[in-house]
């Protein structure tokens, strides 16, 4: 079923002026917004655009800063709780030793290659994470920028699976509810609801 992606679902699924505004609208499908999504990450948005997307991230293992952006307002919230439930592994399986190293490593990376490490989390470990920026952090920063933009893609995508995914869900819901009551006040039929990944974009260097 067609689907509208809103100014709010996409900002959380990428914090990029250039990128949100170029996704807003509506879609035929998951699948279709997917697609859309990395034609405009990798065609469409500025090397200024990927560096605001990679800077509105916290660091990973930063829990301090995780927190803040769990409790703030709005569309800042929804943006720190998908942080939060992505690096949920890392936080648990880290000892103090792992964030101290972590810590310190973000902080070499983000001196040698002007931006946060950006790995996507979900379901990975501390230690994982760990050997990721140990085996980058001595890449060039073109290289970097690359393998940084890669894994902001794979983080909007799963983002968007999520948020679209949900979206479909409820409004399904709403839907089949608001249907059911019709027709037990008059005996007219409902009607049915639908619902629907995955270039993968790449970066030469």
């Amino acid at each position: 079923m067609a689907m509208n992606v809103t100014w709010e679902v996409a900002n959380t699924a990428c914090s990029c002026k250039q990128f949100v505004d170029k996704l807003v609208g509506p879609y035929p499908s998951i699948e279709a917004c997917i697609a859309s999504a990395q034609r405009i990450w990798w065609n469409e948005v500025s090397v200024e655009g990927w560096l605001e997307a990679f800077a509105a991230h916290p660091e990973i293992g930063d829990a301090a800063a995780l927190k803040e952006k769990f409790a703030a307002q709005g569309q800042q919230q929804a943006f720190g709780q998908l942080s939060h439930r992505e690096q949920a592994a890392a936080l648990a399986s880290a000892d103090t030793q792992v964030f101290a190293e972590l810590s310190a490593l973000n902080k070499a990376y983000k001196a040698k290659h002007g931006f946060i490490f950006i790995i996507c989390a979900s379901g990975k470990s501390a230690p994982e994470m760990l050997e990721a920026i140990k085996a980058r952090i001595s890449n060039s920063p073109y290289a970097e920028l690359g393998a940084a933009a890669r894994e902001q893609m794979k983080i909007t995508q799963l983002r968007l699976e999520k948020l679209l995914a949900g979206n479909s869900s409820s409004s399904s819901s709403s839907t089949s509810s608001s249907s059911s009551s019709s027709s037990s006040s008059s005996s007219s039929s409902s009607s049915p609801a639908e619902r629907a990944h995955v270039r993968t974009g790449q970066l030469v260097g």
